[in-house]
């Protein structure tokens, strides 16, 4: 994995939640389809090209033969401009393949996440939290069907990676401190508010602190929310780890 360092690249693309590219900390709008192919890219491409045929037939899967061959041709010299105006290459290409170029002073959310989710562990997690910013490509307006089926299927998947990596970082043997365990539970509620784990995670931290107002208020909230918005209670597992917690609490 990449060393992480507190040097701001010169080109930050974030690709999960709201997207955007930022050059010398300024922000910056690429040319249309950049970010939806170099999504496509990172996670279809495994560090091989990628035959423009095949991104142009999910891309533009609903138009006439001819047109998409001359709309990816046009998307392809585009987003060379762009780069060479912004002087970074990331997508490379020829006349018929496109491929990743890493540049070290080129940042992307999507390959760091995918590089985090490889190595799962304490400083892994935390970081995971920092950069999950939501769905892959949100608010981008839809493309072709065929890409818009690729899209929510790997939208899916990525917050399965995150809430299933996250559900190991809440636990009480997770080795974060107290303050990294509490914002990854904070994190893993923002994706899944039902995710009892971080529910049980948050009264971890209340009980550890001797807050046990707090321990009652984080148990009922949680009841209530399964209750309201699923007709269900907390499972055994949860009512028991609470009522555990609370033994602990000073007779009054």
């Amino acid at each position: 994995m990449r060393e992480i360092t507190d040097i701001s690249p010169k080109v930050t693309i974030r690709l999960l939640g709201d997207c955007n590219v930022f050059c010398s900390g300024k922000i910056v709008y690429p040319t249309f389809h950049f970010l939806r192919i170099l999504a496509y890219l990172i996670i279809e491409g495994r560090g091989q090209p990628i035959s423009r045929r095949r991104i142009a037939n999910l891309i533009w899967s609903e138009g006439a033969s001819e047109q998409v061959s001359a709309d990816v041709r046009q998307a392809v010299a585009r987003i060379r401009r762009f780069q060479q105006e912004h002087d970074f290459q990331l997508l490379t290409s020829d006349a018929n393949m496109v491929w990743l170029t890493r540049e070290d002073h080129v940042y992307t959310d999507l390959i760091e996440f995918r590089e985090l989710i490889a190595t799962p562990g304490p400083r892994a997690w935390v970081r995971l939290c920092e950069i999950y910013g939501g769905d892959l490509l949100g608010g981008h307006k839809p493309a072709g069907q065929g890409f818009e089926e690729w899209l929510d299927h790997h939208r899916t998947a990525l917050r399965f990676d995150f809430i299933n990596a996250i559900s190991q970082a809440v636990l009480p043997t997770s080795l974060l401190t107290h303050q990294e365990r509490h914002f990854c539970a904070t994190r893993l509620l923002d994706e899944d508010p039902f995710h009892e784990g971080a529910h049980r995670a948050l009264m971890y931290e209340a009980a550890l602190n001797g807050d046990y107002t707090l321990l009652r208020h984080v148990y009922e909230e949680c009841r209530n929310l399964l209750n309201r918005e699923l007709g269900v209670n907390p499972t055994a597992e949860t009512v028991a780890f609470y009522k555990s917690l609370l033994s602990r609490a000073p007779a009054t």
